[in-house]
């Protein structure tokens, strides 16, 4: 069962995939009341994981999902996956995945 924190954490995530938009450390911390190297710190004591890690793995998850079952934009699915633009998506989701949004999608297509 999650704590506080990792409910909080969880329905802001929620809340920047229903907006569009990223999630910021920086935000969370202010609607916690903390400063972000607080909310950052209590996180990874109480999960074992980095913030951002634990944001970017829930963004990756919704791209592979949008880019697989959808036939939306690349762009879309940057928005939809709260990445912001597509150029951070790319980014990103190479870092993660060692292959490019387009890639994943040709590959997943394949299947």
């Amino acid at each position: 069962m999650r704590n506080n924190l990792g409910q909080r954490v969880d329905t802001y995530r929620d809340s920047c995939f229903e907006r569009k938009t990223p999630p910021e450390i920086k935000e969370i911390a202010l609607q916690l009341g903390m400063t972000r190297g607080t909310v950052s710190k209590k996180f990874r004591a109480l999960y074992g994981v980095d913030l951002t890690e634990y944001f970017n793995h829930y963004r990756i998850a919704r791209a592979k999902h949008l880019l697989a079952f959808t036939s939306l934009r690349i762009a879309e699915v940057a928005r939809r996956a709260a990445f912001g633009n597509e150029r951070t998506q790319r980014r990103v989701f190479r870092r993660y995945t060692g292959m490019s949004p387009k890639a994943y999608r040709k590959l997943m297509k394949k299947r």
